[in-house]
């Protein structure tokens, strides 16, 4: 049995209304019907307290009468997605980081005084600005990365709007236009000497922003 004909069995085994049943729950009539119609499915919260109200078990909510019902997979989908949710989310902070590493470094290659000694030895931090860049190419490479495993992992899903998937791909796209072109204007102010370099590093948290916004769309 599927949680629509259970919610719906529920309502008419009490004589009940949806205004009354949604007043019970402390729900709107509206997701009453969309329950019973199957357009969506209540949280685990809510089949709680279905399940103290009414006095029903929990696993009959969750399994159905054959053992599997599109609740119980609903609940397993949740749960897969909130690990997604987390891997991402620690995915984001690694590559911040590592951009944050990065843009550091090469600001600090770019202010640091260069000069020559009395013996005719050149002091300069010259390790600043490889690392610096390798910092910047590892977090692009983990928001790639990031962005990819995503696509791979949700593109069939028919849950995702168009336009949804739409604003995920335009974000993918224009996060790494930026970080290319960041990273360019960076280079630039550290070789050729010239203002670019705060722009530059604008630029890139700007592409960090986006990327950050299109896997946030996914969640939508």
């Amino acid at each position: 049995m599927k949680f629509s004909e259970q919610i719906r069995w529920i309502r008419t085994e009490n004589e009940l209304t949806q205004e009354q049943l949604a007043e019970q729950l402390g729900v709107s009539r509206q997701a009453i019907s969309n329950w019973e119609n199957n357009r969506n499915l209540p949280d685990i919260e809510i089949l709680i307290s279905i399940t103290k109200i009414f006095h029903l078990s929990l696993d009959y909510l969750i399994l159905g009468d054959d053992g599997m019902g599109n609740m119980a997979e609903k609940l397993v989908k949740d749960g897969s997605e909130n690990r997604r949710a987390k891997m991402n989310l620690i995915s984001i902070s690694i590559g911040a980081a590592l951009l944050f590493l990065g843009i550091a470094c090469i600001g600090i290659k770019a202010v640091s005084v260069e000069y020559v000694d009395a013996a005719g030895v050149l002091h300069e931090n010259f390790f600043l600005l490889p690392m610096g860049f390798l910092f910047l190419f590892s977090g692009f490479i983990i928001f790639l990365v990031t962005g990819i495993r995503n696509i791979v992992s949700e593109f069939s899903d028919s849950s995702k709007s168009i336009g949804g998937q739409r604003f995920f791909y335009i974000g993918l796209c224009l996060g790494v236009v930026l970080l290319c072109l960041g990273g360019f204007l960076i280079l630039l102010a550290v070789n050729a000497e010239t203002s670019t370099g705060i722009l530059g590093i604008a630029v890139i948290f700007g592409g960090v922003g986006c990327f950050i916004a299109a896997l946030r769309s996914w969640r939508q």
